[in-house]
């Protein structure tokens, strides 16, 4: 008996000492606000947590001792606390920011914040610079769910574009630091102007549908948020260099001054990219400049932005004719030919595209004592460039010339000269139970657009004669209000308002030498509303409501007859998600149905002096599911994709088709009702893999792929006029060791298009009937097909 009572003992006394010891602990910020979604973990073990929505963990330790607690989450600096077991009371553990988290401020007021009921993608710096191997920034967010990128040279540098649920980057709300970057009267972006950009991003936020309100142009199926790269706390000098297929090279040097006593730092990348090019002579000259400084104490920020782009790109928007890329020339660029005085077949060598733009960004911030904040923002971008054009066998007339009508060679130019500026303001008050922002913008675009004449082949004209001078003045005012308020632990509610005025003066002549002054003057209310509801830390839903307004573009205006004035649109989008997460896996399912009123469609209707109009169509809309999930599949494996099912239609949809008779005698445009169509450029599928294999400690091996399903080039749904389905494949290695003396080394190799598919990204088509028979004249623009780069990172 006394044998048995000493073991049980001694199994007590065992049992006391080899007993679970658990650490709980809360994370929050500086306010005593939770951080969820906090790493928390063990020094030198593989025992962590993340925190829950109360900012809780909880973490097991066998044995009773002193460990070292490393606790992280992005914007913050990182904190390790040593804590002693057993534990005598719940540890609460102090995160601060850091300066990338505080840059965060300048476009927290027009980014879906955690509980936002839209749907968005975030992309972070380590993605982007993964990423980043010398195409335009497009390329750097592909793979993102609905996305689809094109590139007029093939290659992904020069003129590049995307597309999002099939809206083309004019429908899509472009601001960088919560400042609009669409040009006001094409409400394009063209990155051709920003080289490397992706090279001073710190994230960019891509919100599906129309989002939450911003500044600039309305958001008719996208809004793309980009913040520029916040400072380094250490001072830093870095190089990448890139070389690749179609001699495509690209340097870029980044300086940084990290903190300066505590309070100023600077930055500055200077960038050369040169491609010629996988379409003939689609060449490529880029530079581009960016600098940045600022100041910051512990309630004030002061940030400046300067960048510029320079580009020289050969001309290789006509796309290869449809009967080359038949014929198996799919390399063939049209632009630039001419007949010379033999009777031999040129190419103009200059034949191309020029403009520098520069961008100036002034920010001021406000952190009040009750964690308030107000952003004011001035901003100027200053634009100016031409492209210039080989004319073959014209009539003198279209030039302004009247002293001949015999048919000539000329070479113009046709310039743009603008200036962009304005004002963007936000303040944002935390709640009890939510916060409130308030903000809005001011901007006015003043542009001048003229031809000038430098030759001309059989008559004297003044060098540098106009012929045509136009002027566009666009002021663009908007506020917005934003409620996000939290009714219990798990459900939120969301109310956004938005009020915008455009007022549009468009004067003086366009390149047909037609008059087209005109004014008009625009008042827009867009309201939003949503739900948001968590009812686990794993779980979460939301739905929402919003409507968005957009003016049309200068080229609707200007091309339209008198008569048949375009009107502004309108969309009524709904959004349903849902999203699982845990540690290992993340899955996301959203449904959406954009249904717009008037939007602007190509039908073929032509106007007085045979240009293509748009014309408001009544109904149409888009309706889809984005699904996307994500793994951790072991130490090694990381896999994860997207796929978004769509259908984009117009109702009742009418087509004008001009007819001409067997001699090519005009004889006017035939009607023809052809019912729901498919809306042009909106592939039913885009589907996305990508899987990382983490081969060693320094080594890893991406695979993607991307599918894009058929989509037609009109809104006839015309089975000749379809560009196919297509899908390619990219495999990258990086290999980055520690060296001792280099803060980052890096060397990667990328293969684009390992199967050497042949397929084209887009397409335009003018179609007729000719003594009876449809004819389609296509440009085509293919991809290069399998293309390699080899690539060097050094940071010091």
């Amino acid at each position: 008996m006394r044998n048995l009572f000493l073991a049980l003992i001694l199994t007590t006394l065992s049992f006391s000492l080899y007993a679970q010891q658990t650490i709980k602990g809360v994370v929050v910020d500086e306010n005593q606000s939770p951080i969820p979604g906090a790493a928390v973990a063990i020094e030198g073990s593989s025992k962590g947590d993340v925190t829950d929505f109360n900012g809780n963990f909880t973490l097991e330790v066998k044995n009773k001792g002193t460990y070292a607690i490393d606790v992280s989450y992005m914007g913050y600096n990182k904190q390790v606390i040593s804590v002693k077991t057993p534990q005598s009371k719940t540890l609460t553990i102090i995160l601060k920011p850091s300066l990338q988290n505080v840059d965060e401020i300048l476009v927290e007021a027009t980014r879906a914040g955690e509980k936002a009921p839209f749907t968005y993608s975030n992309i972070s710096k380590e993605v982007l610079d993964q990423k980043n191997t010398g195409q335009d920034l497009p390329y750097l967010l592909n793979n993102t769910p609905s996305l689809v990128v094109s590139s007029d040279a093939g290659t992904g540098i020069g003129y590049t574009s995307m597309k999002i649920r099939g809206t083309d980057q004019s429908r899509i709300n472009i601001t960088v630091d919560g400042i609009p970057l669409n040009d006001s009267e094409s409400q394009n972006v063209f990155w051709v102007n920003m080289p490397d950009f992706g090279s001073s991003v710190q994230n960019v936020q891509v919100q599906r549908g129309v989002g939450t309100s911003t500044n600039g142009a309305a958001a008719f199926g996208a809004t793309v948020n980009i913040q520029t790269a916040a400072p380094d706390t250490e001072p830093y000098a870095e190089l990448n260099s890139m070389a690749g297929s179609f001699a495509s090279f690209k340097n870029t040097v980044k300086v940084g001054t990290g903190l300066i006593n505590n309070h100023f730092s600077f930055d500055a990348r200077a960038s050369f990219i040169n491609s010629d090019g996988y379409i003939d002579r689609a060449t490529s000259d880029l530079q581009s400049y960016y600098v940045s400084g600022g100041y910051y104490s512990e309630n004030n920020i002061v940030k400046m932005n300067v960048f510029t782009g320079k580009e020289k790109t050969y001309q290789a928007w006509s796309g290869v004719p449809n009967d080359s890329l038949k014929a198996g020339n799919r390399t063939y660029n049209p632009e630039g030919v001419y007949t010379d005085a033999d009777g031999k077949t040129q190419y103009y060598d200059n034949q191309t595209d020029n403009y520098v733009q520069t961008h100036f960004q002034l920010f001021y911030t406000h952190i009040f004592d009750n964690k308030a904040t107000w952003n004011v923002a001035l901003h100027s971008t200053l634009g100016e460039g031409y492209y210039e054009s080989y004319k073959d066998n014209k009539k003198p007339k279209k030039f302004g010339i009247t002293s001949t009508s015999e048919k000539m060679d000329f070479i113009t130019q046709k310039w743009l000269d603008n200036t962009f500026y304005g004002f963007t303001t936000s303040f944002k008050q935390p709640l009890p139970f939510g916060d409130f922002i308030v903000g809005g913008a001011w901007n006015k675009y003043d542009g001048d657009h003229f031809g000038e004449i430098l030759w001309a082949e059989k008559v004297n004209v003044p060098y540098e004669d106009e012929w045509y001078r136009g002027n566009g003045t666009k002021k663009d005012g908007n506020i917005y209000a934003k409620l996000n308020a939290n009714i219990t632990d798990q459900l939120s509610v969301m109310g956004d308002v938005q009020y915008r005025h455009v007022d549009y003066v468009i004067s003086g002549t366009d390149d047909n030498m037609v008059n087209i002054d005109q004014s008009y003057n625009y008042n827009f209310f867009n309201p939003k509303l949503g739900l948001y509801l968590a009812p686990s830390q794993a779980w979460d839903s939301y739905v929402s409501f919003a409507v968005a307004h957009k003016e049309p573009k200068r080229s609707d205006f200007v091309d339209a007859p008198t008569n048949k004035k375009p009107t502004p649109e309108r969309l009524y989008d709904t959004e349903l998600g849902f999203n699982y997460h845990t540690k290992t896996v993340q899955f996301s399912t959203n449904f959406y149905y954009m249904q717009y009123k008037d939007q602007l469609v190509n039908t073929g209707e032509l106007n007085d002096v045979g240009s293509a109009i748009m014309i408001n169509t009544p109904d149409s809309y888009r309706l889809g599911i984005e699904l996307s999930a994500g793994a951790r599949l072991n130490k090694m494996f990381d896999l994860s994709g997207n796929i978004a099912f769509s259908q984009n239609k117009i109702k009742d949809f009418t087509s004008y088709v001009d007819d001409y008779d067997a001699d090519w005698n005009y004889l006017g445009q035939k009607e023809e009702s052809l019912g729901t169509t498919d809306i042009a450029y909106s592939p039913n599928v885009v589907g996305n893999i990508i899987a990382t294999m983490h081969a060693t400690e320094d080594l890893d091996i991406s695979w993607t792929t991307q599918y894009v399903g058929a989509q037609f080039m009109d809104n006839t749904s015309s089975s000749d006029r379809k560009i196919d389905a297509y899908s390619f494949t990219n495999i990258k290695a990086s290999y980055e060791p520690t060296i001792r003396g280099l803060k980052r080394l890096m060397i990667w190799g990328q293969v684009n298009n390992i199967f050497a598919q042949e397929y084209e990204t887009n397409a335009w088509v003018y179609s007729s009937y000719v003594g009876g028979t449809r004819n389609n004249d296509i440009g085509w623009y293919p991809q290069a097909g399998i293309n390699f780069a080899l690539g060097l990172t050094i940071r010091l």
